[in-house]
């Protein structure tokens, strides 16, 4: 694995935990079916998403062409934010949501071990999201290179997003695929999730009789880490007030 794989991503920061929420439900078949899944950008709801590969290249020449790898390129979106009232509002509209966490570098191998050595370090990347302001998009064409050899500046292009979005503080997998080929809306790999995932937090919302079916069905699914309901909302046990 090259260097070039963890994008501005420092050595020290690959032990840094990460965290992703998603309904109840999909935890429970990451579990059985032992995969992940990335998504096409396009997805995602922000129609900024992608915007580079969205684009046209240009030619020495003059000549205007479509992006080869805009439609080849996948990925998955973590934050370093260990918890907030936003975070559960937005991504567990229902109140029945679950937080796992993991580690960059965790993550990041979970995918490269599941891609062929041939191809895997031009394949397989995980970066940190960089949040520009709209006057900085000119600019930040000017920072990437998409015929990069490496496979990274592709995988950059998924790097960027609006300063409006800072708070989500965003990590993100990434993996290209083959751009001659014809490619589904999702990207499934292999996984051992007991290996991958360290924590399991469960909406500070969720009705408390439903909670405790997903810890049983986890617990009965043999997973031996801390599962737990957040505390977000609960209030101070005691309060001592000086009159």
């Amino acid at each position: 694995m090259s260097y070039r794989n963890y994008l501005k991503i420092g050595t020290e920061e690959k032990e840094k935990e990460i965290y992703r929420v998603m309904p109840g439900y999909r935890l429970l078949e990451i579990f059985k079916k032992k995969k992940n899944t990335l998504s096409k950008p396009h997805l995602w709801g922000d129609p900024y998403e992608n915007f580079i590969l969205k684009g046209r290249g240009r030619f020495s020449n003059g000549t205007l062409a479509l992006i080869g790898m805009r439609d080849s390129i996948y990925g998955q979106c973590w934050t370093i934010n260990i918890e907030s009232d936003a975070m559960w509002r937005i991504y567990s509209p229902d109140k029945n949501g679950v937080k796992v966490r993991t580690t960059i570098k965790k993550l990041f191998e979970s995918l490269y071990k599941a891609i062929s050595p041939r191809t895997r370090d031009v394949k397989c990347f995980i970066g940190k999201v960089e949040y520009y302001k709209k006057e900085e998009e000119e600019n930040l064409l000017k920072k990437i290179y998409i015929t990069d050899s490496t496979g990274a500046g592709i995988a950059e292009t998924l790097l960027f997003k609006r300063r409006a979005f800072s708070h989500e503080k965003e990590v993100r997998l990434i993996y290209t695929a083959d751009k001659d080929k014809a490619q589904p809306e999702i990207f499934q790999y292999n996984i051992n999730p007991y290996e991958l995932i360290e924590q399991i937090v469960f909406d500070p919302r969720m009705n408390e009789y439903l909670y405790q079916l997903y810890k049983e069905s986890l617990r009965k699914m043999n997973f031996k880490g801390r599962i737990m309901k957040s505390g977000l909302y609960r209030p101070p046990e005691k309060i001592i007030v000086q009159i």
